[in-house]
């Protein structure tokens, strides 16, 4: 199984286990958070391709820097939050990503929380 979560804002010392808690912050309990990362790989050193969500979500997906894609901005109801332009969908669901990768593979995939790359589905 592979979970994969990606928190917005997380900052060091939020949760309550190490490497992200402290003596002197000891971090939101987290006892679920700590049994699942107690019993699976857990990864520490990580960077994005953006500071903002929309770009971040597409590079996780597709492993490609937002730019590549044409999303370079926040994305809400289908266009960028300042108005100018609405997001491609006809090359979204054309893209390799690791959902899609997975599927081939037999793996079960699923989306919960923030989405924030349109509001069509593909499937």
């Amino acid at each position: 199984n592979i979970i994969f979560i990606l928190a917005d804002d997380l900052g060091f010392g939020d949760l309550g286990f190490s490497p992200f808690s402290s003596e002197e912050f000891k971090g939101i309990k987290t006892p679920h958070l700590q049994r699942l990362a107690a019993s699976g790989l857990t990864l520490t050193n990580f960077h994005t391709a953006s500071p903002v969500c929309s770009p971040s979500r597409v590079s996780i997906l597709t492993g490609l820097f937002p730019w590549r894609v044409g999303v370079d901005f926040i994305y809400s109801q289908d266009k960028k939050l300042d108005g100018s332009e609405e997001l491609d969908h006809e090359q979204l669901p054309l893209l390799a990503n690791i959902p899609m990768t997975l599927r081939d593979q037999g793996f079960y995939t699923a989306h919960v929380g923030k989405w924030h790359l349109g509001m069509r589905r593909f499937d």
